[in-house]
């Protein structure tokens, strides 16, 4: 069955939020979406709707039984144009209050967005939004860690990096700090993660650390109130302020319900194939 969007031609079904998506992105950036990136689009919502993914899930109706879910996958208007704005667009709610801050023009490409000092961005939404023993945050990107140029992202209750909160970043080359809902600090030896990588509170007692969807950690962690503060991309929210800035470029940022090993595996087959499709040649 042959379906149409927005004058394009897409063999396949097209699930309901997919034109709401488009049409919302085109009306941000004034530009018509091109067919490559209105296909990868369409692609992304079949699999996270459980079509022609390894276990099926409907993620999407998972994610939207949750009004603060956000996903952001920066959809370029063509493999060369980018409009900031845009990439504000989420993706679940086709909700639009997140900012970027402090960044320049230069910063935003097809490939992703690049952070630096000075600069984050503003989910609004912060982890108290969700269960205390039912939260994940996810970023995809491919310079995690080179030289100074680390991924970076989190939010504490109070000013101080080991007080209640949700972070990940790498202090040094193999190691890698992580918490959610929980103080102090928890760090693992690994090597560089790229692609993928998720935290996963699903328990009141650990916590989990993903690489593509493989299980690269788990921690001991006893689960505290959220932080009610919203949380950062490419910085730390700390206690209110902006912190631990970094210059990775990401493609894709999440703060959603925690997910299963079984979810998360249906979870990475739609993003890998959105990010190696969603520009000619892939991210």
């Amino acid at each position: 069955m042959l379906n149409v969007i927005n004058s394009f031609w897409f063999q396949g079904v097209v699930p309901p939020v997919t034109t709401p998506f488009i049409a919302a992105h085109n009306a941000i950036s004034g530009s018509i979406m091109d067919s490559i990136q209105q296909t990868a689009v369409t692609t992304l919502y079949n699999q996270l709707s459980g079509i022609g993914t390894p276990n099926g899930n409907n993620l999407l109706s998972y994610f939207q039984t949750n009004s603060s879910s956000r996903l952001w996958i920066l959809v370029p208007v063509n493999d060369t144009t980018v409009n900031a704005n845009a990439y504000t667009l989420d993706a679940i709610h086709l909700n639009q209050d997140a900012t970027y801050n402090g960044f320049v023009s230069g910063d935003f490409l097809p490939t992703g967005v690049a952070g630096g000092s000075g600069k984050f961005f503003n989910a609004i939404v912060s982890p108290s939004n969700f269960g205390q023993n039912n939260l994940s945050v996810h970023v995809f990107g491919r310079d995690f860690y080179n030289g100074p140029a680390q991924f970076s992202y989190g939010v504490t209750q109070t000013m101080g990096i080991t007080s209640i909160g949700v972070r990940m970043n790498p202090q040094a080359i193999g190691r890698l700090y992580y918490k959610v809902n929980a103080s102090g600090d928890y760090s693992f030896v690994t090597p560089q993660p790229n692609g993928l990588v998720s935290v996963n509170r699903a328990s009141s007692t650990t916590v989990t650390a993903y690489e593509n969807a493989t299980l690269i950690n788990t921690i001991s962690s006893t689960s505290e109130t959220p932080p009610t503060f919203p949380l950062y991309f490419y910085a730390v929210n700390s206690g209110g302020s902006p912190t631990r800035y970094r210059t990775s470029r990401m493609s894709m940022y999440a703060i959603l319900p925690s997910m299963t090993t079984n979810q998360l595996t249906d979870f990475n087959f739609a993003i890998q194939n959105f990010q190696a499709n969603v520009i000619t040649g892939g991210r």
